[in-house]
C-alpha cells in the first residue's frame, strides 16, 4: 500500500494559540475555542467548556477553523480526534485539517491518524507522549483509493456505532438511579418529605485502621489514591497493588464495607464503592455507614448531591492552598436520614442495576477489543 506524508495532503495544517490570560476581556464570548478537555467525551464538537470574544480573536493568533475539519490533539493526550460541527477556534496543542481534499476521506483520517501518530511520538520528562507541528507533517500514513478508504470507514462507523449505542444505555441505567432516588426520597436539598436529620457522627464512623504498605500481608492488596477515582461516578482507574506502587507511608486499611470519600477538592465528587479489602491514602476518608441506621447506596446517593457538595466545597475552600474538609468538619454536618426499609428497598434497586450495568459494560469491553483487532488488522 502506498505511503504519504501529511504535508504531501494538507499544504496548510493549522495550529493557533492561546491569547494572553491576563486579558479577560478575549474571553467568554460567543465564539467556540477548543482546548484537548473538549475532546475527551465527544468526537463531534458543538460547543466548547471556554469561548473567546472578538476582541480576543482581533488581537491574538487564532485564526477561524471551518465546520467539517478533523481536530487532532498532539499534546499529551496524543491520540484524540473530533470534527467540528461548527466554525470555531483552537488552541496550540490541537492541529486541524480542513475538509475537501480531493486524496483522503478525513473520516479515514480519524481512524488511523491516532494509530501512526501514537508510533511517532515523543515523550517528555513525565513520559506524557506528545509531538510538534513538524513531526506531524512527517507523519506518513497509508493511503489506499477513496473508494477501498469509504470501505473502510464503513466497517469501524458500525462498531463505533455500536459502541456508542452501549455507553448510552449505560448512561440512561445510571440517570434511572437518580430518578428513583428522587422520586422515593424526593428533593433531599430541601428535605422536601420532612425525614429527621442526624450527624454525621450518629449514622458512620470514620477509624479505618493506618497500616505500612510495606508490610507483607498488605502488598498485594490494591491501592487507591485520589487519582485512582472518576468524579461523579464509582468508577476507579488505573488501579495497581501496594507492591506495584512501590507504597511506603502509611495507608488506611479499607474493609468491603466502607464507601472512599476525598478530602481532597469535593467540588470534584471523588466517591466510590470498592467492595472488597483494601488500602487507600490518607487523603481519602473510609466511611463506614452504621447499617442500622443508614444504607451505603443512600448516602453515596446523598455524597454526590449538589446540595451536600456545595455545603462541602465551600468549608474546603476556606483553606490556604489545597481544598480540603477535615474530619470534624464532616462528622457535624447534618444529613436527613429516611425511614430504614425505604433506604433497604433503594438499596435493593441499586443492586439490580448494577448487575445490569456490570453486564452492558462487559459487553461494552468486548466490543471496544473488537474494533481495536480491527483497527490494527487494517492499518499495522
Amino acid at each position: 500500500m502506498q505511503f504519504i506524508k501529511l504535508s504531501d495532503l494538507f499544504s496548510n495544517i493549522k495550529i493557533w494559540w492561546t491569547p494572553s490570560r491576563a486579558k479577560q476581556e478575549y474571553f467568554w464570548g460567543w465564539l467556540p475555542w477548543v482546548s484537548i478537555r473538549d475532546l475527551w467525551k465527544t468526537n463531534l464538537i458543538l460547543e466548547t467548556k471556554e469561548t473567546l470574544s472578538d476582541l480576543g480573536v482581533r488581537n491574538s493568533n487564532v485564526k477561524l477553523i471551518k465546520k467539517g475539519s478533523l481536530l487532532f490533539s498532539f499534546k499529551l493526550s496524543v491520540w484524540k480526534v473530533a470534527f467540528a460541527w461548527v466554525d470555531l477556534y483552537t488552541n496550540e496543542a490541537i492541529a486541524s485539517f480542513e475538509p475537501g481534499n480531493p486524496k483522503v476521506d478525513l473520516h479515514y483520517l480519524y481512524y488511523c491518524l491516532p494509530i501512526y501518530a501514537k508510533k511517532n511520538a515523543r515523550t517528555n520528562n513525565y513520559w506524557a507522549p506528545l509531538l510538534n507541528k513538524e513531526i506531524i507533517k512527517d507523519l506518513q500514513i497509508p493511503l489506499p483509493s477513496l473508494e477501498v478508504q469509504e470501505s473502510i470507514v464503513a466497517k469501524l462507523d458500525k462498531l463505533t456505532e455500536l459502541i456508542d449505542l452501549k455507553k448510552e444505555a449505560i448512561g440512561k441505567t445510571e440517570e434511572l438511579t437518580k430518578s428513583v432516588f428522587l422520586e422515593m426520597f424526593g428533593d433531599i436539598s430541601r428535605n422536601e418529605k420532612g425525614y429527621k436529620s442526624e450527624l454525621f457522627w450518629d449514622i458512620l464512623s470514620i477509624d479505618a485502621k493506618m497500616v505500612s504498605p510495606l508490610d507483607t500481608k498488605y502488598q498485594d492488596l490494591f491501592c487507591i489514591w485520589w487519582a485512582n477515582i472518576v468524579s461523579e461516578t464509582w468508577d476507579l482507574i488505573d488501579l495497581n497493588t501496594a507492591k506495584q506502587e512501590w507504597s511506603i507511608s502509611g495507608k488506611f486499611l479499607v474493609s468491603p464495607d466502607d464507601i472512599l470519600y476525598s478530602k481532597i477538592r469535593p467540588k470534584l465528587k471523588k466517591i466510590t464503592f470498592p467492595q472488597i479489602e483494601c488500602l487507600c491514602s490518607a487523603d481519602i476518608y473510609p466511611l463506614r455507614p452504621n447499617k442500622k441506621r443508614i444504607t451505603h447506596h443512600y448516602l453515596i446517593e446523598y455524597l454526590l448531591s449538589s446540595s451536600f457538595t456545595a455545603i462541602v466545597s465551600e468549608m474546603a475552600e476556606k483553606r490556604a492552598q489545597i481544598p480540603k474538609i477535615n474530619r470534624e468538619e464532616l462528622l457535624n454536618l447534618k444529613i436527613p436520614v429516611p425511614p430504614l426499609e425505604l433506604q433497604v428497598c433503594f438499596e435493593s434497586f441499586v443492586n439490580s442495576q448494577l448487575l445490569i450495568k456490570k453486564n452492558q459494560e462487559q459487553s461494552l469491553l468486548k466490543l471496544q477489543a473488537l474494533h481495536n483487532t480491527t483497527v490494527q488488522k487494517i492499518f499495522v
